[in-house]
């Protein structure tokens, strides 16, 4: 009986563990290099170890180099979230390599979701970069920032 208990308990652990392990496409977060949008800003982007995000209190970049196997379409996941600030939701530019993916892109929601874009890449070395674009500020009024959670770049299933 102990034994079956144990056995159990190991198949769960090592189950767990690869569930865990297996996040295909996943880029780490401190794979991102920031960028505040002005000189003296670098404070004002950044990652947050606690909560496992990338922060932007001001305008800014979060650029990361990705490696492409195939060329083919991929998917870009962005788990995402802002603080909404005079009925105004943040505003991104998604690129991927030499592909401007979206322009300008309206999240839909303050709450942390998940938004997807679609690309074709070729081969090999690109950079993946993510511009927050529209950051408002009144004092004691309202603050428009930016935060992303997740980052995935998977390959299109056919």
């Amino acid at each position: 009986m102990i034994r079956n208990v144990c056995v159990a308990a190991l198949v769960a652990v090592l189950a767990g563990g690869v569930a865990l392990a297996a996040d295909p496409g996943k880029i780490e977060l401190k794979a991102f290099k920031l960028k505040a949008g002005f000189d003296g800003g670098e404070s004002l982007v950044g990652y947050n170890d606690g909560e496992e995000k990338l922060f932007f209190y001001t305008i800014g970049t979060a650029t990361a180099d990705i490696k492409i196997d195939d060329e083919a379409e991929y998917t870009i996941t962005l788990d995402a979230s802002c603080d909404e600030a005079n009925k105004m939701f943040a505003q991104i530019k998604v690129k991927a390599g030499d592909a401007v993916v979206k322009d300008k892109f309206d999240l839909t929601q303050a709450a942390q979701k998940e938004y997807k874009f679609d690309v074709k890449l070729k081969k090999g070395e690109h950079k993946l970069s993510f511009e927050f674009l529209n950051d408002i500020y009144k004092e004691n009024e309202y603050d428009l920032n930016f935060y992303i959670h997740v980052v995935k770049v998977e390959k299109k299933k056919k």
